[in-house]
């Protein structure tokens, strides 16, 4: 398994706009795409400003798909030049659970 852990720095006048676009590309991701095992949209405590994707995907070639849909571009679409900061993204692989457990746990 894949693991995409993405802290966004939304300018606060765009917080809610890039959270509903994240919303958007969480729910397409998961119901559209086979190899999305999940995405899940967080705050962080501390910042709320500051939004977490943690997305896993089969393997890295399910990734490069996701960047190639309709909903990836209209995430990217919506949130270019509404950072504060470039994104921090962290490619992961797990340590537990296993892949078999992602792959046995049913999408929503």
């Amino acid at each position: 398994m894949l693991t995409i852990i993405a802290t966004l720095y939304p300018k606060p006048q765009h917080l809610q706009a890039l959270l509903e676009v994240c919303r958007d590309d969480a729910t397409h991701s998961v119901k559209d795409e086979p190899g999305c095992r999940r995405f899940e949209v967080f705050y962080d405590v501390e910042s709320p400003n500051e939004l977490i994707l943690i997305e896993v995907y089969d393997d890295d070639a399910a990734f490069q798909g996701h960047l190639k849909t309709p909903h990836f571009a209209r995430f990217a679409a919506a949130t270019k030049g509404k950072y504060t900061r470039n994104p921090k993204v962290v490619r992961c692989v797990n340590a537990y659970p296993s892949d078999a457990v992602f792959k046995a746990a049913k999408k929503k």
